[in-house]
């Protein structure tokens, strides 16, 4: 059967895609490599945009999710033993969509009447 067109996927089995998926996690428990998506990419011979874009096919997207959720999993967990997070802190908002959020209250609790008073007061004093 002709090609449809288009470059062929790299991976053709999600079956076997899954697996070569757990046999990475296995072998960085083994090896004490971390496992992160970058490293994932490489033990599967792409890079990390070819998982990004495999996510979205329907047959590979749940392995690549759960790959991407233990990977999170270890860098959280080593990020709270760090004694300098920096690293997991900056993966995590790079590949995760972590950001870091700041809350501003805008409300002003002061009444006009005592904003007058101030105001009248500062005009007095510059006489």
């Amino acid at each position: 059967m002709a090609h449809a067109g288009g470059r062929p996927l790299k991976f053709q089995d999600p079956i076997a895609f899954d697996k070569m998926i757990d046999d990475f996690f296995i072998n960085c428990e083994e090896t004490g490599h971390k496992p992160t998506i970058e490293h994932l990419a490489v033990y599967m011979n792409c890079n990390h945009e070819t998982l990004s874009d495999y996510e979205v096919r329907e047959q590979f997207s749940a392995s690549v999710k759960k790959a991407r959720r233990r990977c999170l999993d270890w860098l959280i967990s080593q990020g709270l033993d760090a004694r300098n997070p920096a690293m997991h802190i900056f993966l995590a908002k790079n590949n995760y969509g972590y950001k870091d959020k700041q809350e501003i209250d805008t409300n002003i609790n002061v009444s006009m009447a005592d904003a007058l008073k101030q105001a009248r007061s500062r005009l007095d004093n510059t006489d």
